[in-house]
């Protein structure tokens, strides 16, 4: 059976150009303020979860690039009373983010492969994400301008 999900868009630019995410070419230039207030995103969570939805997917532009994410994801949590909180990132900045947003309450981090944490030794099979996430499924890019992302549950 599948289950609703909330899906929200933090902010609308990640301030990159990567082509599986504008393979049209589309311009990156955005207002500085378009981002949604985290008042507003409160107040609609509140809402969603009294029609009976207990999960949300944090996407954007790039979530990463949300001040407020962490504050955000742990009020979701603990004040709108969300339990499943997804966060879809392709910004490398998401890996130095995942422990924090995990003890704040992410349960699925859905990443390009090429995001781990700056002081990650280098690659190697066992080494590919931090050690508080644990890989569910990895999809290997079918296409040329497609990025293989990761999957990984929160260990926290």
């Amino acid at each position: 059976m599948l289950v609703p999900q909330w899906r929200v868009t933090v902010n609308s630019r990640c301030k990159r150009a990567c082509s599986y995410c504008r393979p049209s070419g589309e311009s990156v230039a955005t207002a500085m303020d378009a981002e949604l207030a985290p008042t507003d995103l409160l107040r609609v969570a509140h809402a969603v979860r009294a029609c009976g939805l207990t999960a949300v997917k944090l996407t954007g532009g790039d979530p990463a690039l949300y001040g407020p994410l962490v504050e955000v994801v742990r009020r979701l949590r603990d004040e709108a009373g969300l339990t499943e909180i997804e966060v879809i990132s392709r910004h490398p900045r998401i890996g130095d983010l995942a422990e924090g947003l995990a003890r704040a309450g992410v349960t699925l981090f859905n990443v390009s492969d090429g995001v781990r944490h700056r002081s990650a030794p280098p690659r190697t099979p066992s080494s590919r994400q931090p050690a508080h996430l644990t890989p569910v499924r990895t999809r290997r890019a079918q296409a040329p301008d497609r990025v293989p992302t990761s999957r990984l549950h929160s260990n926290v």
